[in-house]
Parts: C-alpha cells; structure tokens; sequence
C-alpha cells in the first residue's frame, strides 16, 4: 500500500499514452513533434438590439414680444417686413392727387389746361378734368369742389390775378357742363402768384423756370357734401 501511494504522484504527472515527449530546450523541438490540444468551443448567446421607433414632437412656440426681455428679443424670431403697397397708376398726365382731412386734393399742370397766358381749355386738359371727375364721383356720391387758380410772378400782381380766375371759371364749366356736377356746388377762387408752390428764382436772384411751371397750376379740393 505504502508503494501504490508513492507511485500515484508519478502516475498523474506522467503524460497520457502515446503522447509525444522532449527534453529539448524551447525553440529546437523535433520536426516530427505532435502536439494534440483539447478543442475548445466558446458559444456566446445571440445578442439582439431591438430599437423602438422614437418620434420627437417638437411643441409649437410662440414668442410674446411684450414679455420677453431684450436679450431674448434679439433672439426671437424676426418676421418679414411686409412689402410696401404698389404705387398706383396716375390717372391721367399732368394730374396729382393727395388725400387730405376731409377730403382729396387734385392738382393740374397749368401746361397741361392751358395754353401760354391763356384761359381756355386745350384738349388734354379735358381728359385729365374727365379723370378727375370719375374717381371724385367714385370717392364720394355726392361732392363739393373748390377750384383754386394759380400763376407764376412773370406780370403784374394785377394781371395774374385776373388770369388766376378767369382759369378757375374754365375748369368750373367743364365740370358743370361736361360732367354735369351742380354749379352750386362748385366754389372758384383766384389766388394768382399769392401762393407759389416753388420759388420763382434762383437763390441768385435768377430766373427759375422750373419752379415758375410748378407755380402755374389750378388745384381742385373736393369734399364729401354735408
């Protein structure tokens, strides 16, 4: 017994039968050296990732102005000027219209009524009176109109005067006869060269012709009738 126990030590050390063994050092083994290791199988677990679908609703935001401070003004959401309106179209040559409390004022080139130190009427005056007198009716049902005349400072104080009126009766005429507007309710007036619309001179003291065909003009109030 005490033999077997001795030998059992040397028995499990010895290497398994028809094992191949060397004292060789390391690096000069036999070339017919075999060498059979044990297979060894790793089997990992199939692994799967299953995303969701993952959705994002944003919420609507909306920036109050007035309870924002001026840093978060700055970054706050900037809206599009709007675009300017369109430019409306003349309603005819040589005719201004300017809107005003109470009513619409019409200004004519005395170029365009008119003839050189004239009062009557040349036929494109009567054109832009007929336009004038369509969008007045379409302004208002039932108007009053003043009809102011005006000249340049070429003549006498005297002279332009009675010119200035004589070309507020010519369009007044148009307007009662043409256009069969009430006579009562068209008022005329002279202003002659009282109230220029331009200097008439240079700052030089020169003569100005622009300015001097602004001045020559007939301008036409209209109002709503009370």
């Amino acid at each position: 017994m005490r033999r077997a126990a001795a030998l059992l030590p040397l028995l499990l050390l010895a290497p398994p039968a028809g094992a191949y063994t060397t004292n060789a050092p390391p690096g000069e083994l036999p070339e017919r050296a075999n060498f059979n290791a044990p297979r060894i199988a790793f089997n990992a677990p199939r692994i799967t990732f299953n995303r969701p679908s993952i959705t994002f609703n944003a919420p609507h935001v909306t920036f109050n102005a007035e309870r924002l401070t001026d840093e978060e003004k700055a970054f706050a959401p900037k809206s599009a000027p709007a675009p300017a309106p369109p430019e409306p179209e003349p309603l005819a040559e040589g005719l201004a219209v300017t809107e005003e409390a109470g009513g619409v004022r019409y200004t004519l080139s005395a170029d365009i009524l008119f003839d050189f130190d004239a009062a009557t009427l040349r036929p494109k005056a009567r054109e832009a009176l007929a336009a004038l007198s369509a969008d007045a009716r379409r302004r208002f049902p039932s108007a009053t109109f003043l009809v102011e005349g005006h000249t340049d400072a070429k003549g006498s104080d005297a002279y332009n005067q009675a010119l200035s009126e004589r070309r507020a009766e010519s369009v007044k005429a148009f307007l009662t006869d043409a256009e069969s507007f009430s006579a009562a309710d068209i008022e005329t007036t002279g202003l002659g060269e009282s109230r220029p619309a331009a200097p008439n001179e240079t700052a030089s003291g020169g003569d100005d012709p622009e300015g001097r065909q602004k001045n020559r003009r007939v301008e036409i109030l209209v109002r709503p009738a009370s």
